[in-house]
């Protein structure tokens, strides 16, 4: 593990969600590697035990994935300091545009459209799905998959779409995959609140 002390200060914040906020961070034990440096907004939660749940919970989630392939993010490190109530994950840094901004670089080039819901299918959405039904039957839902947390990373001349943003996912029964569900009529009402990027809604 690389020493916490070389991960920070951190300064450039490239992402803001709802709940963290992204830093680019520089890896110096490990020839000066760019991480992604997520810092929960403890002002966003009930208290600050919920934000320490909260950041126990995705780092269990992401260690799930951690075997399955390139289509997530890996997580490096951790910083509980509770006298300061700093809540940290340290994970890989996907280079590579957002998929809203992919697909209109696409657009943009030309590419005719049969031609590109082809490639999207084959190289985004097909990978994409195999990798949520790995995560499904290990008990994990990512419930925000949308146009910002699908980052598409090229390795290789591959092209290789890397799902973000665990902070939101929940932990369920695998077996339920299996059974049939309720006709939407009668199901009950959620007793979470709905769950969504307001942005993409």
């Amino acid at each position: 593990r690389p020493p916490r002390s070389t991960l920070f200060p951190y300064t450039t914040l490239f992402r803001s969600g709802g709940y963290a906020d992204i830093y680019l961070g520089v890896d110096t034990w490990r020839n000066n590697r760019k991480v992604a440096i997520k810092v929960y907004k403890k002002d966003k939660f009930d208290n600050i035990e919920q934000v320490e749940y909260y950041l126990r919970r995705e780092m269990a989630f992401l260690d799930i994935q951690d075997d399955y392939s390139d289509n997530t993010v890996d997580l490096i490190d951790h910083l509980i300091d509770r006298d300061n109530e700093l809540y940290v994950l340290i994970m890989s840094y996907i280079q590579g545009p957002d998929f809203e901004e992919y697909y209109n670089t696409l657009l943009t080039e030309g590419n005719p459209e049969p031609n590109i819901y082809y490639f999207l299918v084959k190289f985004v959405f097909i990978p994409l799905a195999e990798f949520l039904s790995y995560c499904h039957h290990h008990g994990v839902l990512h419930r925000d998959l949308s146009a910002g947390n699908i980052l598409i990373s090229t390795q290789q001349g591959k092209i290789i779409p890397v799902l973000i943003d665990w902070g939101a996912a929940l932990n369920y029964d695998p077996a339920k995959i299996y059974q049939t569900p309720a006709l939407l009529k009668d199901c009950k009402p959620s007793e979470e609140m709905q769950i969504y990027t307001s942005s993409y809604n």
